[in-house]
């Protein structure tokens, strides 16, 4: 029995990190703009009350923000995994990929959606 080793184990890796890197800082950026966004509009906090609540909502836009973002990479990652399934014509991959991108899209959602009904 033969034992086939691959040329390029090496460039392999280093393609999937620096993918994990960009979806990470694709993330980060996400976030801090919607942060931003946030701390820029300055309420007048003339409380101890209002500034109690301006930190609560801060670190709801914060989690908010990081779900989505999180939800649009599970959403890409699961839609490129059911094209890959249909394309090797594997019933069950293809499920798991629809499954991911549905709950990836509500993920995403899910930060309009608390800010319809909050």
């Amino acid at each position: 029995m033969k034992v086939i080793k691959e040329k390029n184990t090496k460039s392999v890796t280093k393609h999937r990190i620096s993918k994990a890197w960009i979806s990470i800082y694709v993330a980060a950026i996400t976030t801090l703009c919607g942060a931003v966004s946030v701390m820029a509009a300055d309420p007048d906090p003339t409380s101890a009350i209002n500034q109690i609540l301006e930190k609560v909502n801060t670190a709801k836009v914060l989690l908010c923000s990081v779900v989505g973002a999180v939800g649009i990479l599970v959403f890409a990652f699961n839609l490129l995994k059911a094209l890959k399934g249909y394309k090797n014509q594997d019933d069950r991959q293809m499920d798991q990929g629809i499954t991911g991108c549905i709950v990836g899209f509500i993920m995403t959602v899910f930060d309009i959606v608390l800010a319809i009904f909050a």
